[in-house]
């Protein structure tokens, strides 16, 4: 009895990525990381917030309230991308195992990691962010300084959305050079 066998292209990819996961991770996770920071940015910009808003919210946890400054800016900056680039790191290990096109594993990624931020880890490390808001204000266009549940849920898509982005131009990229 002959074994019966599919090998699909994603399939090779996906046991050719192994070698290389945890480089497409890092660089793939800060990548994505400056595309959600920066539309999280742009969408605080344009309800009147403040262009850096964002990053003094994630700068914020180390001081325990929020506060505003350089500093702050700064400390923000450099939390969001070392959290990105180990999210980034995570994703790129478990793709591997996943026969899903990285888009839609990103997509899924995403929204996985904004339930666990949302329920798990923000109200430890910041719940005087999530403090005192009413489920109208959770759900509407004003929740936090300008946060809302759709504003973050759709900046995580976008995160993981540009983990996939990312590792299809990184693998066409390493494939393009191990040609002859």
């Amino acid at each position: 009895m002959a074994e019966f066998s599919i090998d699909t292209s994603l399939e090779r990819r996906l046991l050719a990525h192994r070698t290389v996961a945890w480089q497409h991770g890092l660089f793939g996770g800060l990548a994505a990381g400056v595309v959600m920071g920066l539309s999280l940015m742009v969408a605080m910009a344009i309800t009147g917030d403040g262009f850096f808003r964002p990053l003094e919210l994630i700068g914020s946890v180390w001081y325990g309230a929020i506060t505003t400054g350089t500093t702050v800016i700064i400390l923000g900056l450099i939390t969001h991308l070392a959290v990105a680039a180990i999210l980034g790191a995570i994703w790129a290990y478990a793709f591997s195992y996943v026969k899903v096109e990285p888009v839609i594993s990103g997509l899924v990624f995403g929204a996985i990691v904004w339930i666990a931020m949302q329920y798990l880890i923000l109200p430890f490390v910041a719940n005087y962010i999530i403090a005192g808001i009413t489920a109208y204000q959770f759900f509407s266009f004003g929740a936090v300084g300008g946060f809302s549940l759709w504003m973050v849920l759709g900046a995580y898509l976008i995160f993981g959305a540009s983990l996939g982005v990312f590792e299809e131009w990184a693998d066409r990229r390493r494939l393009r050079n191990a040609r002859p």
